[in-house]
């Protein structure tokens, strides 16, 4: 029905012909002016009747009809949009609602992390007071450093876990500003190379690391004929031990003189490798020519007396290198048949006749003899070298119920290598058989967790003739790395010094070479640094050098 109002509204207007007269009609020819078409019953009764005409209420209910229609489709479309707004609106409450959600795990996490660190400083600080308190007491402080790389690796462990967890949860933010922040923070928390860079420079700020000369006790000397081709020395420096050809001989270390006190058989040829374990006191491993290991355990501390409580047999050629873990429970061999072995402590054992120790994993990589073996600090990475001119790294797997060593990383190398040692974590030394440097493999972050060579250190022993036996060692106490090569042993001093002033990167400078008449070199150096004890076979000497400061 025509609305009232609209039709008032039309029918107030006037024809401009007929003033006052209202308007019924409308002309429909499009070609004249608004006010010529607009009629009234005087203006109808004068116009050519073929023109098409339409009565004003017909056209307003037309028009209302085109309008309600129009209205209608309006008012759909509106309302659509309502709908979906509606819906965009409540799915924005459900983000608001889960970002909140995720902001309060990252935030519950960090606070979870900062209680976990806050409990471990104050148990670490008791251990330390106790330790301090049994040092105090016992004259003795052998374990600082020690501890303080576990500690690293402790609050590194921690870093990972509480690291990985937020990660997941601040992915989901990348496009914000702070999530680079964020990353980054991560990133140096869970960098243990990084955070031993802060630490090492905040202790080289406590202690420099000082030019050093090792002197020879020249008295003390003790002469021995037969071949002494492996020497090891106990972790408190009292007790010393020598494979002289297929016997070892037991010695006490007083007032750097060497007192014998025990002779122990039962290796059928020379012994070439010897290590003192840290944990079981005075106990000891050994390895020799006739393809076996021995566990020699210490019997009491009265009689000073060793047996043989087991022979690992397994490896068809001479046991090379012996190397064992922080917890004791693993030793790992290198041998003439080209092969490394772990040999896995049993406790399951320990109140039976079973053997304790058995070979749980044997790796065949190596295409010749294996020379070197070493485990870095947090035990998760080995290396080995040997006379196939190739450097295997390899990470030890870990699973629920067991663990397996793989090899990671294959480093093909120039020249067969006798000798490799870990510095840090991701740093080790490697020496080319007789060549004129030493060189230094490093995890950098543009390597992508693979080992590649950084440096290149001058070394005396070019071109010499060389024996493979001689294990290098790094004492973490005194930063000092001894690597033999050709007729030299060669004293590296490692440090984050650079002309007198602090750096982050790890800076290697050869402080001392002793040179000796023939290439026949077998020794140690103290895990404290302390002495350097040698047997060459130009001499026929067991010899004790005493380090010395020089400043």
């Amino acid at each position: 029905m025509i609305q009232q109002k609209q039709l008032d509204y039309v029918t107030n207007f006037s024809c401009s012909q007929h003033i006052g007269q209202p308007i019924n009609t409308i002309l429909l020819d499009q070609s004249l002016l608004i006010e010529k078409r607009l009629l009234c019953s005087y203006c109808v009764e004068n116009i050519d009747q073929n023109l098409k005409t339409i009565e004003i209420e017909k056209a307003l209910e037309i028009t209302e009809q085109k309008v309600r229609e129009k209205s209608r489709n309006d008012l759909d479309f509106v309302q659509s949009q309502i709908i979906n707004l509606h819906k965009l609106q409540s799915n924005a409450c459900q983000m608001r609602s889960y970002i909140n959600s995720q902001l309060e795990s990252i935030i519950q996490i960090s606070s979870d992390w900062i209680k976990e660190l806050k409990t471990f400083n104050n148990q670490y600080q008791m251990q330390i007071m106790i330790k301090e308190l049994d040092n105090l007491l016992n004259y003795q402080n052998k374990e600082t450093e020690r501890d303080s790389k576990l500690t690293i690796t402790k609050l590194h462990q921690i870093a990972v876990l509480q690291s990985y967890q937020m990660s997941i949860y601040l992915e989901q933010f990348s496009s914000f500003q702070e999530y680079q922040e964020c990353q980054q923070i991560l990133e140096m928390m869970t960098n243990i190379d990084k955070i031993r860079i802060q630490h090492s420079i905040q202790e080289a700020s406590k202690t420099k690391i000082q030019p050093f000369t090792f002197e020879i006790i020249a008295q003390n000397s003790i002469k021995q004929p037969e071949y002494c081709q492996a020497i090891a020395i106990n972790q408190d420096n009292t007790l010393v031990l020598v494979g002289c050809e297929k016997e070892i001989r037991v010695f006490e270390l007083i007032q750097n003189k060497l007192v014998q006190i025990d002779i122990l058989k039962g290796h059928n040829d020379s012994i070439f490798t010897l290590d003192f374990f840290k944990k079981q006191k005075n106990s000891f491993i050994s390895g020799s020519r006739d393809d076996s290991i021995m566990i020699w355990l210490y019997q009491n501390e009265m009689k000073k007396s060793w047996s043989c409580s087991q022979q690992l047999v397994g490896h068809t050629s001479s046991i090379l290198c012996l190397i064992y873990n922080q917890k004791e429970d693993l030793i790992i061999s290198g041998s003439d048949d080209k092969t490394i072995k772990f040999w896995s402590y049993n406790q399951n054992c320990e109140n039976n006749n079973k053997q304790l120790w058995s070979c749980s994993q044997t790796i065949r990589k190596h295409s010749s003899y294996v020379y070197a073996l070493s485990l870095n600090e947090d035990q998760t990475k080995l290396i080995s070298c040997g006379l196939d001119k190739l450097i295997l790294v390899m990470e030890l797997l870990k699973t629920q119920y067991s663990y397996s060593w793989i090899v990671l990383q294959e480093i093909n190398v120039e020249n067969d290598g006798y000798r490799l040692c870990f510095i840090e974590n991701n740093i080790f030394a490697f020496q080319p058989r007789s060549y004129s440097k030493m060189d230094i493999y490093e995890i950098t972050g543009n390597s992508e967790g693979q080992f590649l060579k950084t440096k290149e250190i001058d070394v005396k022993g070019y071109s010499q003739s060389c024996d493979n036996l001689f294990p290098s060692k790094f004492s973490i106490q005194k930063c000092i790395l001894m690597i033999k090569n050709g007729k030299n042993v060669n004293l590296i001093r490692c440090g984050n010094y650079c002309n007198g002033n602090i750096v982050s990167e790890r800076q290697f400078f050869l402080e001392q070479v002793i040179e000796f008449d023939d290439n026949c070199i077998y020794g140690t150096l103290s895990d404290d640094g302390q002495y350097l004890l040698t047997w060459d076979y130009f001499t026929k000497e067991i010899q004790i050098r005493c380090f010395q400061s020089k400043e």
